[in-house]
């Protein structure tokens, strides 16, 4: 594996957790307030869409990253819905 798929690998984990420190903080403290609907939208939207991308090109680390942006954002929208 060469030096560019690791860089690309790496990208792709930090994007994928990103979210997950401002899911366990709402979930935790039951405050969505400051949370926009619009960027929950946007993200889920865009992750699905390039879930679609990375699959039909099968590009493993952006499936693995749609993926976890994907369940974050659904999750961070149910938060906001209750």
């Amino acid at each position: 594996m060469n030096m560019i798929n690791y860089i690309g690998l790496i990208g792709s984990f930090g994007i994928g957790i990103s979210l997950i420190p401002q899911t366990i903080k709402i979930y935790k403290e039951k405050n969505t307030e400051f949370l926009s609907l619009y960027f929950i939208l946007i993200t889920m939207i865009s992750s699905i869409l390039l879930l679609i991308y990375s699959c039909y090109y099968v590009i493993i680390p952006m499936i693995i990253t749609n993926c976890s942006v994907l369940i974050n954002s659904v999750t961070l929208f149910f938060l906001l819905k209750c």
